[in-house]
């Protein structure tokens, strides 16, 4: 925190991707000193939080997202990456932006989450660090009358708070027309579609046509995007998965209208100008996340899986063995019947906890197990 606290040469830049103007003349760049983190940021995370210090994928990723790159966080779950992308962004806009009590728009930070209790929770944990940060949920916050710094929610429901209801309804009103109209030859088609060659399919492209059309006239908006710098997607394998789905599609067509709301999109230039970033979170960080262009062209990706035990109790062990896929179950049972761990969870899928509780009886072990059923209300 202490070297967060120095002042370091910063370039209050407007576009990430901003290089050269058509001329090749290098364009001229503000730079201000100033510190990485305001102390009332530190003060916070000290007394409210418990931290001493910034956990390893806070730390390894701090400067790459504060200086507004497109950035991967791939990281195992409880690592702390909830605020390893949320304390640059903040801690950028109230340094180097324009402040809380600026006459913003609309949110200058969209974060997308795969569901609303997670939405909820992540509004808690960012509000008890930034109090004067107006943090809003889709769905559920009123937007039309409170002002909106960030704004949290799944693509649907952050899409109808962008876009608007009426808009995203004839959207998939269209879609029903049109997969009527093609019938067993779209459903050919799809089933053809590899993982990487998604984004070619002639669905998309129409997909891509209506949201460039509709999202100029859309009706029943509540946010405005024309302030939007950041897009930030939380468990990104979730939020817009399995592969490429037709989550993925409205979230693509979200994208642009907001990079036209926010000027990234211009007809007249040859080329994007884009004045916002993308951070990509998750603990699973599938290829087509890697490859998708419309979440950032050059994404610097750090992998930091196995760290962050720093968070465990002092005596807690973490053991790591390698084990394939197949062989889960029989580990498993290897690690509960061989070692004396006293009392364990096990979690795991129906099939795994089946054949695990199978695997614990034949062992003949000293050991009581009970499996919970959720669908027999055991929960």
């Amino acid at each position: 925190f202490d070297r967060l606290q120095k002042e370091y040469p910063l370039e209050k830049q407007d576009s990430p991707n901003l290089q050269q103007n058509n001329a090749g003349e290098h364009v001229q760049r503000e730079v201000k000193r100033a510190p990485l983190m305001t102390a009332g940021t530190v003060k916070a995370l000290v007394k409210k939080m418990g931290f001493t210090a910034l956990l390893p994928c806070q730390a390894q990723c701090y400067r790459g997202i504060f200086n507004r790159r497109d950035v991967i966080l791939h990281s195992r779950t409880g690592s702390g990456k909830t605020l390893a992308y949320a304390l640059p962004i903040f801690e950028r806009h109230l340094i180097l932006g324009t402040g809380p009590s600026s006459n913003l728009h609309g949110p200058f930070v969209l974060i997308f989450l795969f569901s609303n209790v997670l939405a909820v929770q992540t509004k808690g944990v960012l509000g008890r660090i930034y109090p004067k940060l107006n943090i809003c949920v889709a769905g559920f916050d009123d937007l039309s009358t409170d002002r909106c710094d960030v704004l949290i929610g799944t693509v649907q429901s952050m899409d109808e708070a962008i876009r608007g209801s009426e808009h995203t309804g004839g959207a998939r009103g269209l879609k029903r027309r049109r997969g009527t109209a093609k019938g067993s030859e779209e459903m050919d088609e799809a089933s053809g579609d590899t993982e990487d060659g998604a984004d070619d399919s002639e669905e998309e492209r129409l997909d891509d046509k209506q949201g460039a059309t509709e999202g100029d006239t859309c009706r029943g908006a509540l946010v405005s995007a024309a302030d939007v710098r950041v897009v930030v997607v939380d468990e990104v394998d979730l939020t817009l998965g399995p592969r490429f789905s037709n989550i993925g599609r409205r979230m693509r067509n979200l994208l642009k209208f907001v990079r036209k709301a926010n000027g990234s999109l211009n007809e007249n230039l040859l080329t994007d100008f884009r004045t916002h970033q993308y951070v990509l979170c998750g603990a699973t960080i599938p290829n087509w996340v890697v490859k998708a262009g419309f979440l950032g062209v050059k994404k610097y990706y750090y992998q930091l899986v196995t760290v962050g035990t720093a968070k465990l109790p002092n005596k807690l062990q973490s053991y790591s063995m390698y084990c394939p896929h197949a062989t889960r179950v029989e580990a498993a049972a290897q690690l509960i019947t061989r070692e004396n761990f006293g009392r364990m969870i096990v979690f795991g899928t129906g099939k795994q906890i089946a054949r695990l509780g199978v695997a614990l009886a034949a062992e003949r072990a000293k050991l009581s197990f009970r499996v919970l059923d959720p669908s027999k209300g055991d929960l």
